[in-house]
């Protein structure tokens, strides 16, 4: 039975996110574009600048390594929602951090 309203309306459904691993095969800072390797699979993912997720500069080096979420379109392969792996480890310990802080404050 799917979730529709008369007028057709369909909401969107959550569905949990899926981070693949991999590793930058090559990105050109002027182009603003490139390819990831998945971990997984041997084929090449499209990267463009607008899916890298890191405030600040979006640009990758190659070799790099990445967490993303694709999808798949009809001229190939995209990647969206594209973070460093370092950088999300620093994204992490500062939200740790913060909690800890509030922990703190509440005492």
């Amino acid at each position: 039975m799917e979730n529709r309203r008369r007028d057709g309306f369909r909401p969107e459904v959550s569905v949990p996110r899926v981070l693949r691993r991999g590793r930058v095969r090559w990105y050109d800072r002027e182009l603003g574009y490139g390819f990831i390797c998945p971990d997984a699979s041997c084929e090449d993912v499209f990267v463009c600048r607008d899916a890298i997720q890191v405030p600040g500069s979006r640009f990758l080096r190659q070799g790099q390594r990445v967490f993303f979420e694709y999808i798949k379109t009809p001229r190939g392969v995209v990647a969206k929602h594209v973070v460093p792996i370092l950088e999300k480890a620093r994204v992490l310990a500062r939200h740790c951090r913060k909690r800890e802080q509030e922990m703190l404050a509440k005492e």
